[in-house]
């Protein structure tokens, strides 16, 4: 059980996570957990209360709005050992034959075994988009580069026989040992050489679909964004790449974060096989935006509460609300009532903006002030019940932002319960 004194960014498969600070349940940490089915809970002071357990087998009970922390018994840890035999979430079958860069509007979600659920997933909702069974937003041009393209780079760069001799002596490595190998596979990655057909091809696909302006490239792997095992903040994101140089390094870099360390335990855990991970790019318009978040079209405070929206937001970009580090304007939505109940407004002083030179800067703003307006809750939450619907009815986790008049959309994946 590990104890944190904020939400981390990222995080390897633990058996339980206290934090002394808040962080709500849509940040990245939190969704992991959630998706693990472990014990997760707030409490201050936590670090000082169970000094005396530090190092020791522990149980974690957080049921009944109580928190508990008991050293645990051999019988208990030999329960919970078991428990952690799980059969593994199926990954997709990868197409490694397909080369075609296809924008958005060609992919639709049967294509995820060729770009990736989360480039399939928004090739889908355009597609829904056009045929009106969404309504009131709209998704960023982009396009996705497909397994194919993954798979050459690590042949031509001989990436596939060190990985292949990692993966033989993994299971006998310590962690440290571990760590140091999965760095240097990553930086394989980085250092080695895209062909000229590949990197011309991306190039042009870029300029043709998306113009001059910067672009976020986003992993879309067959490891994530799937039923059981989300994957939320495993792999990298660069956002507002704007040279095509800058763009071909962000491909490597994403095709690298295939080896993050928290991305080979998470996998590890839910016994996902590494050598059947292939990695896909979605490069996507950027827009700036004025508010942005995350929802998910169910209430995570009460299961039985169906028809229920949550919403998180922030002003500025959402790479914040996800990461966990300030509490975000929080809201729940009743679909049937169509009333808006505030739970929290954002406590985050600065808010994220692209710079002029690529990447990302920080502006200051004012606290405790409201991000969105009940007419924009609303809006938005009726298209991500529509996307709901879209996708058979299953619960999403929907990433968001608005600008100016504009709700926009920019990942649609399940809500990945306890398997």
């Amino acid at each position: 059980v590990a104890v944190f004194d904020e939400s981390p960014v990222t995080l390897s498969p633990v058996a339980g996570v206290v934090t002394t600070s808040y962080s709500t349940p849509l940040a990245h940490v939190n969704v992991l957990a959630h998706s693990w089915g472990i014990s997760n809970a707030f409490v201050r002071g936590a670090a000082e209360t169970w000094k005396a357990l530090e190092g020791k087998p522990v149980l974690l009970d957080t049921k009944g709005g109580k928190v508990t922390l008991l050293a645990a018994t051999p019988a208990e840890v030999l329960a919970a050992k078991q428990r952690q035999l799980i059969s593994a979430p199926r990954v997709p079958a990868a197409d490694e034959k397909t080369s075609t860069l296809a924008s958005l509007a060609e992919q639709r979600a049967t294509d995820v075994v060729r770009y990736g659920a989360k480039s399939a997933n928004l090739g889908e909702v355009v597609h829904a988009l056009g045929e009106k069974k969404v309504g009131g937003v709209s998704v960023p041009p982009g396009f996705g580069v497909p397994f194919a393209l993954f798979v050459a780079f690590m042949r031509e760069n001989g990436i596939s026989r060190e990985i292949d001799t990692f993966l033989d002596y993994a299971p006998t490595l310590d962690a440290t040992t571990r760590r140091t190998g999965l760095a240097r596979l990553r930086g394989l990655f980085v250092a080695g050489r895209m062909s000229e057909a590949s990197s011309q091809m991306i190039i042009a696909r870029r300029h043709e679909l998306l113009g001059e302006a910067g672009v976020f490239v986003r992993s879309s792997t067959n490891a994530e964004d799937l039923e059981g095992f989300s994957g939320a903040g495993l792999y990298a994101t660069v956002p507002n790449v704007l040279s095509d140089a800058a763009l071909i390094d962000a491909v490597k870099t994403i095709w690298g974060s295939v080896w993050n360390d928290a991305a080979w335990e998470a996998r590890e855990r839910d016994g996902v096989d590494h050598r059947a991970v292939r990695a896909g790019v979605l490069i996507q318009r950027c827009v700036d935006a004025d508010a942005a978040g995350v929802l998910i079209t169910a209430n995570p405070f009460d299961s039985a509460a169906r028809d229920v929206v949550y919403v998180n937001a922030k002003r500025g970009l959402g790479i914040r609300v996800v990461e966990g580090r300030k509490v975000p304007e929080q809201l729940l939505y009743d679909v049937k009532r169509k009333s808006v109940r505030l739970l929290t407004r954002s406590s985050d002083d600065t808010m994220l903006s692209f710079a002029s030179d690529g990447g990302v800067r920080a502006v200051a703003v004012e606290p405790d002030r409201a991000v969105l307006t009940d007419a924009r809750v609303k809006r938005l939450c009726a298209a991500a019940t529509q996307i709901r619907a879209v996708f058979g009815g299953r619960a999403q986790d929907i990433e968001w932002l608005v600008q100016g008049d504009q709700v926009v959309i920019v990942q649609a994946r399940p809500w990945a319960e306890p398997r």
